[in-house]
């Protein structure tokens, strides 16, 4: 009888984690079958849908549209990823999955989409988009059934602000990391040039030749480079998450291995932001023909 009684305790304790595992297993699944959608939208591939949607699946798009029915919203999702859509990707920033039953998921995704063009010839940048899913298990699996896509409207978004002033803010601090590069390059400052340079940072010289880091400071700290740059270009420069990429030009007074180096450069630069600090990790240089009168 004590056993008996024992066994049944053991079995009740071990209730409620087995139904946390089984949640987690479920949640799991579900998260899967979002993620399958969003892995096909940005590889705009979408043949295996069967895989994660039902038959009977209704999508509602940004503007309002409403497609039943599996084949008539692959029909328009393959319509506008080879137009508008096309080479476009959408980013989970985060995924809440909620059950409103033992079969029914819902599942809220906001994410940020990469700049696209409508049709009207309206330009849509870095725009935030909020996808309520409703995920169901048939037959053992769990598939979309719908899903209806808003895209926010920025005055309604809080990050918005903040996010072009951050892009603001990296901007400058390229365009003066460049400003020191440049002072560094003329003055022969090994200090600073180490602090910009990144360790990979690898460079393609004026001749072609690809130095790296350790070579370029070794040829400034021996002499053999010199460098006095001066009338610099506007520069440009685009910014992805942690990585920029900065086009610009100037002319210049050089001298490498006893040869004249001097004249009118253009380059292109690549910066990584690496534990909070921004650095160079890749250059290229090209010298402008200057047409003779």
């Amino acid at each position: 009888m004590k056993m008996t009684v024992s066994l049944v305790a053991v079995f009740l304790l071990s209730l409620p984690s087995f139904a946390i595992a089984q949640n987690s297993s479920k949640e799991k699944q579900v998260r899967q079958a979002v993620q399958s959608f969003y892995d096909a939208f940005n590889s705009h591939g979408f043949e295996g849908a069967a895989q994660y949607t039902t038959e009977d699946w209704n999508h509602i798009n940004p503007l309002g549209g409403r497609a039943g029915g599996r084949d008539a919203v692959l029909k328009e999702l393959k319509e506008v990823h080879a137009t508008f859509l096309k080479g476009v990707t959408d980013t989970i920033d985060v995924m809440d999955v909620r059950f409103a039953s033992l079969d029914v998921a819902v599942v809220t995704v906001t994410s940020r989409m990469s700049t696209y063009i409508m049709p009207d010839g309206v330009k849509h940048e870095n725009e935030r988009h909020i996808r309520t899913f409703i995920v169901v298990k048939r037959s053992g699996h769990w598939l979309i059934m719908q899903d209806q896509n808003t895209s926010v409207d920025p005055r309604n978004d809080p990050t918005a602000a903040s996010r072009g002033s951050a892009s603001e803010n990296v901007e400058e601090t390229i365009m003066q990391m460049e400003r020191d590069w440049g002072e560094a390059m003329t003055k022969r400052d090994i200090v600073a040039l180490d602090r910009i340079l990144g360790d990979d940072h690898s460079v393609i010289t004026k001749d072609g030749s690809v130095l790296t880091k350790a070579q370029e400071l070794a040829n400034y700290k021996s002499g053999e480079s010199s460098n006095e740059l001066s009338d610099f270009e506007p520069m440009n420069v685009r910014v992805f998450g942690d990585t920029a990429v900065v086009t610009g030009g100037h002319r210049e007074k050089s001298h490498n291995f006893g040869k004249d180096t001097s004249g009118h450069y253009r380059w292109t630069d690549l910066f990584v932001k690496r534990n909070g600090r921004w650095q160079a990790v890749s250059s290229q240089l090209t010298r402008v023909e200057e047409r003779k009168p």
